[in-house]
């Protein structure tokens, strides 16, 4: 298996074009940065222990699940790694917040990227020559 066949590629060229150019992760900061902004002025939707499926709150809580997030109370998420992000706290701010979520992504992906290389490098050796 060649380095540029590896299942490590996807990841690194996401690693290196950064959240800009990826439309998922772009879509992600775009909605938590929106309702950032409407809950902190006070407009944002009503928090629920257990939010109704397709809302803001439920697809926010669903996508920081996935990148590792625990929710810890309302509107207050945390990661082991990135530290707690509140999107009522104003001393936090909306740009804290957004830091520490592309920061968790950047790791997310470096992670995927470090185990694919292992793995393709492990095919690679274990290959037997010719």
């Amino acid at each position: 298996m060649s380095f540029w066949h590896s299942p490590a590629i996807p990841a690194l060229t996401a690693l290196l074009a950064d959240h800009p150019t990826q439309a998922k992760m772009r879509a992600i900061l775009d909605s938590i940065s929106a309702l950032h902004r409407t809950v902190a002025n006070g407009s944002g939707p009503q928090w629920r222990a257990r939010p109704k499926l397709h809302t803001w709150q439920q697809t926010v809580a669903h996508t920081l699940r996935q990148l590792g997030w625990q929710s810890s109370g309302r509107w207050k998420w945390e990661h082991g790694e990135c530290g707690e992000i509140d999107i009522m706290n104003d001393l936090q701010g909306k740009d804290e917040t957004m830091h520490r979520i592309r920061e968790n992504w950047r790791r997310q992906l470096f992670g995927k990227w470090m185990h694919g290389f292992k793995s393709s490098r492990v095919a690679a050796i274990s290959k037997p020559s010719v």
